[in-house]
């Protein structure tokens, strides 16, 4: 008996590492789709202030390098972006290496995805993994892109 329990043990271990190793194929291939458009621009505290003042609405995305839900957002946000053209700007920061402006708007978890006017001022926070669609569903009823 004890020789069929680890026999059933082994199985179930070699099961969850298979699991696993499908789970990260996926992430690893998801996150690196280019997307209908380029990867999203990677902008600083000085790009920063410039996309508030461009007079278009947009969105950050906050995210950190280790953050699997990040990566998965970032083909989402380049849909997006794609379908708005330059009517939208969508770009990302690091929230670590942006401390200062990530407390500023309240970050606490990533990915986080701030919404701005036209004015450059905040209409929405998202936190949180969203499909592309849902995105543009919540920019269509905020209105923020026509």
């Amino acid at each position: 008996i004890t020789y069929f329990l680890r026999i059933g043990s082994l199985a179930i271990v070699g099961i969850l590492f298979l699991a696993l190793a499908v789970s990260l194929a996926t992430w690893y291939l998801r996150g690196r789709n280019t997307g209908p458009d380029q990867p999203l621009p990677d902008i600083g505290a000085g790009e920063f202030a410039d996309f508030l003042g461009s007079g278009k609405p947009g969105i950050i995305e906050f995210y950190t390098d280790t953050c699997h839900w990040c990566a998965l957002l970032e083909p989402e946000l380049a849909e997006v972006r794609a379908k708005y053209g330059g009517k939208l700007l969508v770009a990302k920061m690091n929230a670590q290496n942006h401390y200062t402006l990530a407390t500023r708007y309240s970050v606490r978890v990533v990915p986080t995805m701030i919404f701005f006017n036209r004015s450059g001022n905040v209409q929405s926070t998202i936190e949180g993994f969203m499909e592309a669609g849902d995105i543009v569903k919540l920019i269509e009823s905020m209105g923020i892109a026509r």
